[in-house]
């Protein structure tokens, strides 16, 4: 997937992003140089997107039929991050990403609370705050900007890899031209 070139239709601020408080936690606020780098989608792409990988008809991951879930190909993976988030060792689930999953720390990845609410960061951003990101962790999914895989996170501490509903990137290039 590639950038517009008018980012304008894209993002929208963070002051007008509806959950923005996730991130301004008192004890795990991001620091500002950080918050620069999470930019919340406009409702319009943050649809499109959502539309183009994970499911055109459904708002929210928790509404996915068996067989929609299936399109996805989830499998589980050998972790449960609920307990680091109860314990405070954030460290332990970076780790654990950072070992099993391919990317790069500049790789831009998406993540979706919903069709319409979500935030383009970086996955170095995401490794150092997945705390604020899953404050809503009935479905969290994110989807990289660069390779075909989406994470789950679960309320129950369960991570579940898949494959994004248009994995060929050309297709996903032509699709985001077709909506300028």
């Amino acid at each position: 997937m590639v950038d517009s070139p008018n980012d304008s239709s894209k993002y929208i601020s963070m002051e007008s992003f509806g959950i923005n408080w996730f991130f301004y936690v008192e004890d795990m606020e991001i620091p500002e140089e950080d918050i620069k780098n999470i930019k919340p989608l406009s409702k319009d792409y943050s649809t499109f997107i959502w539309n183009m990988n994970i499911n055109n008809r459904k708002h929210h991951f928790a509404l996915l039929s068996k067989d929609e879930k299936l399109s996805l190909s989830l499998t589980e993976m050998d972790y449960h991050w609920q307990q680091d988030w109860n314990n405070g060792t954030y460290e332990n689930l970076s780790n654990y990403l950072s070992e099993n999953i391919i990317c790069k720390p500049s790789d831009k990845v998406i993540v979706f609370w919903q069709k319409e609410h979500s935030v383009e960061t970086s996955w170095d951003i995401f490794l150092r705050h997945w705390a604020n990101f899953l404050f809503d962790d009935e479905g969290v999914i994110l989807v990289s900007r660069t390779y075909e895989n989406i994470l789950l996170f679960t309320s129950d501490g369960m991570i579940q890899m898949g494959k994004r509903l248009w994995s060929n990137s050309y297709i996903l290039d032509k699709q985001e031209k077709i909506m300028k």
